[in-house]
């Protein structure tokens, strides 16, 4: 009975990771998780030691149990299995996906373009709240479509695992201002258009690229000053806001 209530707190707890209801640096609270579920305390802290055991939470004394964040080290890892394993998985994908499912991920990809058109339409610098979390969810499902089409569970339990902690990093990986956006939706897109063409070699190549696209976005944030009146969020450096600026010319928008 101990073990199930464990499992059903583990399940909860990771859901609300991979929804971003619980972000990196973000305390963990047994009690407030136990009365969520109508569950005593033992359960909960046993799902709680699970997950610290797998890295996506840590134990600090005298302080309590907190969301972890990733080193840089991490994320360059992170995103090193997420080359390797995708590029593979969307090259098997070309060649068993159905229609039904080159329909679905087109779905997904024009999901990404219409909230990418709503954000600039906004007029705000970066993508932030429920806009981003809805982006941030269709871009998830573009992906974990792809791997379960490549029919590789231990590729989709690898890249599920790293998922998550992308999900946990997901919300302050970067600076999701219209370039990054765009530029997304746009690797999305001819993903999805490479996929249906049955053009293996191309879809390969092209998720490498966006892979290695986002991979420079995180660093550029993770390396960031933080900003002194706003501690919490990274802001870009100087020579990142001369970055920026200077690759607005020739920028495409969502609608290109």
């Amino acid at each position: 009975m101990g073990s199930a209530l464990s499992d059903t707190a583990y399940a909860y707890i990771t859901e609300k990771l991979a929804r971003c209801e619980l972000r990196a640096g973000q305390k963990v609270s047994e009690h407030r998780l136990a009365r969520e579920l109508g569950i005593s305390r033992t359960p909960v802290r046993e799902a709680i030691h699970r997950l610290k055991n797998e890295g996506l939470l840590v134990q600090l004394a005298s302080s309590g149990t907190f969301v972890a964040e990733p080193s840089r080290r991490q994320i360059i890892e992170m995103y090193e299995v997420r080359i390797a394993l995708e590029a593979m998985a969307v090259a098997k994908a070309v060649r068993r996906i159905r229609p039904a499912e080159v329909a679905e991920l087109q779905q997904y990809a024009t999901e990404m373009r219409r909230l990418a058109r709503q954000f600039r339409d906004s007029g705000l610098p970066r993508m932030d709240g429920r806009l981003q979390r809805d982006f941030l969810a269709a871009d998830a499902a573009f992906h974990k479509l792809i791997a379960s089409i490549a029919r590789n569970n231990l590729v989709c339990k690898t890249l599920g695992d790293v998922h998550l902690r992308h999900c946990v990093f997901g919300l302050s990986s970067h600076f999701r201002d219209l370039y990054h956006v765009t530029r997304t939706c746009l690797y999305h897109g001819r993903i999805a258009a490479a996929v249906r063409r049955r053009d293996a070699r191309a879809a390969r190549r092209l998720m490498q690229q966006h892979i290695r696209f986002s991979l420079r976005e995180a660093l550029f944030v993770f390396d960031a000053e933080p900003s002194e009146q706003e501690p919490a969020v990274r802001r870009p450096s100087r020579r990142g806001e001369r970055r920026h600026r200077n690759s607005t010319a020739g920028r495409r928008s969502p609608d290109d």
